[in-house]
């Protein structure tokens, strides 16, 4: 997966099948501890976990990747929901809950470090605005900005770019 930043992030969570939404791969748990609760969802077995609920695409997801424990973690700031850390072990019962409660130690360090790269990142926006372009009218601002944006991913990964 491509973050907002242009590097690559990869996802068990994610799936590329463009088929099975997000929502409908998150089963219904994980969904309320994750994005309502703002919490975690951690199963320590992933096999007992699917057989006690075979419909479940999140387990049968990470069965198929030979995930045997995992910790999904919500990542936020100020409530406001920034992503999710996916935690994963081949191994079952590597991970469980006990392991998660101790992400709340690391969290505030995670989520600062989020919200100072999004600052960073913003700031890069705006110094190619203010280097490549003069004046600019308010109405035309997210036109640049993604001119811009598009420089700066294009950068990261080493490929020109001429910025329109």
């Amino acid at each position: 997966m491509t973050s907002p930043f242009g590097q690559g992030l990869p996802s068990f969570l994610l799936t590329e099948n463009k088929e099975i939404s997000d929502e409908e791969l998150v089963c219904e748990h994980a969904y309320q501890s994750l994005i309502h609760h703002k919490s975690y969802f951690a199963v320590s077995d992933t096999t007992d976990y699917f057989l006690k609920n075979p419909t479940n695409l999140l387990a049968n997801h990470f069965l198929y990747q030979k995930i045997g424990s995992f910790i999904l973690a919500s990542v936020v700031k100020e409530e406001q929901f920034l992503g999710v850390l996916e935690v994963i072990s081949p191994t079952k019962k590597d991970l469980n809950s006990a392991n998660a409660n101790k992400l709340d130690v690391v969290m505030p360090f995670l989520t600062a470090t989020i919200e100072r790269v999004v600052v960073e990142f913003q700031n890069q926006i705006m110094a190619v605005i203010q280097d490549r372009y003069t004046t600019i009218h308010p109405s035309l601002n997210w036109h640049f900005r993604e001119e811009a944006r598009k420089l700066i991913f294009r950068q990261i990964h080493g490929t020109n770019y001429v910025v329109k």
